[in-house]
């Protein structure tokens, strides 16, 4: 293992155009840079984000006061000797306020749980966007990209959204559910926010509706993972 010699910590600023933090760490031969970026909406449970709100020159989103712990980058991750990358989920389809469409739903993701490594990973998620956009094009979507990335097309129906995806993985000559699955983020903080406003509207759909309905999505798309 190499030790670690110096840390830098920088402001720098995000796809949204919010200030972050990216740390570039180094050893006695190289140098490694990576940033940290905070979602458009957060969970009751994610990680907290320590900004500067005294400071009005950023609108009190600066970082400029980051701490140090003194601690090793790779003490926080090695666990075992045998430690790998873990594989990635990919946030390809965008909904709710990640974009201006109507999908209620925050984040469709995929994961390539056949994957024998992370270079793989990614070479299958890669695959299976790229036939993604294809499809979207030619069904005279647009492929314009929300605010993480994943395209947004202008669809309302999350069963929609989820069909484009299994035809985007059968596309890319995999089985869903299997060689790749289907994930997702559906953001129930920020759904509530927008569900409080119109109780007495037609969008308005009970907590045991929202189960029912999210009973059906796992079973028929074989979903493997979803957060609320």
């Amino acid at each position: 293992m190499s030790k670690i010699t110096k840390v830098k910590a920088r402001q720098v600023f995000d796809s949204r155009g919010n200030p972050t933090i990216e740390a570039e760490v180094f050893t006695k031969n190289k140098s490694a840079i990576a940033i940290c970026p905070s979602g458009a909406s957060t969970g009751t449970y994610e990680a907290f984000e320590k900004r500067d709100k005294n400071n009005k020159r950023y609108l009190g989103k600066s970082v400029l006061n980051a701490k140090i712990r003194k601690k090793p980058l790779y003490k926080t991750f090695l666990i075992k000797n045998n430690f790998r990358l873990p594989f990635p989920l990919m946030n390809i389809i965008n909904g709710g306020a990640h974009a201006n469409n109507g999908l209620r739903i925050q984040e469709f993701m995929i994961r390539p749980d056949r994957a024998k490594n992370f270079t793989d990973a990614m070479r299958i998620c890669f695959l299976v966007i790229k036939n993604l956009g294809k499809i979207i094009k030619n069904k005279g979507l647009s492929t314009s990209v929300g605010d993480e990335g994943g395209f947004a097309p202008m669809i309302s129906n999350n069963n929609q959204a989820l069909d484009l995806i299994v035809s985007a993985i059968r596309k890319s000559g995999f089985v869903n559910g299997k060689d790749v699955s289907i994930c997702l983020d559906v953001a129930a903080n920020e759904l509530y926010k927008r569900n409080k406003y119109s109780i007495h509207s037609k969008s308005y759909i009970s907590a045991e509706k929202s189960i029912e309905e999210y009973k059906k999505i796992i079973n028929k798309y074989k979903i493997k993972s979803i957060e609320f």
